[in-house]
């Protein structure tokens, strides 16, 4: 009895041992498993990232306020990154940002520096108004406009009268506008009023020759004459063969050097009919204009 009691204690004692040494081997096999797994797993790197698309030319604050940092495996980070927004520090943007794309020091630089033209002058007589209207680029010569340049100033109404109204006049500034003119080429509503056809018909009959002579010298808008070259270039393309074609989405604002009487008939048309420029040099003849309607235009 006293034997068997003996031979069970010590299998009790044996088991014990092995279950002891089973555990311990069981908890070593999970540390070396996440030991390996710790090892297999790639390395992150936080990245500063775009966090919405950016333009290119966006100033060092835009820029950011638009990014985000997250964490990218070691091997999908690139070389000359950005780690800090403070270095983007006196730069802009180069080249437009895609969200989600990694910053490089590559895509930002200084921004060029600010170049500053002569304000170009056009004398202008002191008696004279300066009026500005919007013109398509297909009704001021093709948007070849410039500072100096004489032109002649169709006027047409709704009332179906066209006439060389103001001859010989003075262009003091043009600027380019992106948005396109009205379709009539006006500045304004072109609804037409009441005496219309009456009041047309007077301004047109009355136009003169209005060459401005020499007087006092007026300022033209900052580097009106860089804007009228850029104008003009933005208002033409190459077709392949040597001859621009007109770009019909750019409109210019073109200013003119008028007496009073000849600036009404030039906000009159711009407000009620529509407005066509010449090349009018001194040496142009205008001799033989007349209003035209419906009736005298094949005559």
């Amino acid at each position: 009895m006293k034997s068997r009691l003996l031979a069970a204690a010590v299998a009790l004692v044996l088991a014990a041992a092995g279950t002891v040494v089973l555990v311990s081997y069981l908890r070593g096999v999970d540390v070396r498993a996440a030991q390996a797994a710790r090892a297999a797993a790639p390395r992150t790197v936080a990245v500063l990232v775009a966090a919405r698309p950016i333009p290119a030319g966006a100033p060092a604050a835009a820029v950011a306020a638009a990014v985000t940092s997250v964490e990218l495996p070691e091997s999908a980070v690139l070389p000359d990154r950005i780690t800090d927004p403070a270095q983007l520090a006196g730069r802009v943007a180069l080249v437009p940002l895609a969200a989600g794309e990694q910053l490089l020091l590559a895509k930002f630089g200084t921004p060029p520096p600010a170049t500053t033209a002569a304000t170009p002058t056009v004398s202008v007589s002191p008696s004279f108004q300066q009026v500005t209207v919007l013109l398509p680029a297909e009704r001021a010569l093709g948007g070849r406009v410039a500072p100096g340049q004489t032109v002649g100033i169709f006027i047409s109404l709704k009332s179906g009268q066209t006439h060389l109204a103001v001859q010989k006049v003075l262009v003091t500034a043009v600027q380019k506008n992106a948005a396109p003119a009205p379709a009539t080429g006006t500045t304004a509503s072109t609804t037409p009023q009441p005496g219309d056809a009456a009041a047309g018909a007077d301004a047109a009959a009355t136009g003169t020759s209005t060459a401005a002579p020499a007087g006092t010298v007026a300022p033209v808008a900052a580097d009106a004459a860089a804007v009228a070259a850029d104008a003009a270039a933005a208002t033409t393309t190459s077709t392949g063969t040597g001859t621009p074609a007109v770009d019909p989405t750019v409109a210019l604002l073109v200013t003119f050097a008028l007496s009073t009487p000849d600036s009404e008939k030039v906000v009159f048309a711009a407000e009620h009919g529509s407005i066509w420029l010449s090349d009018d040099p001194a040496t142009a003849d205008e001799n033989g204009t007349r209003i035209v309607d419906g009736q005298k235009v094949y005559r």
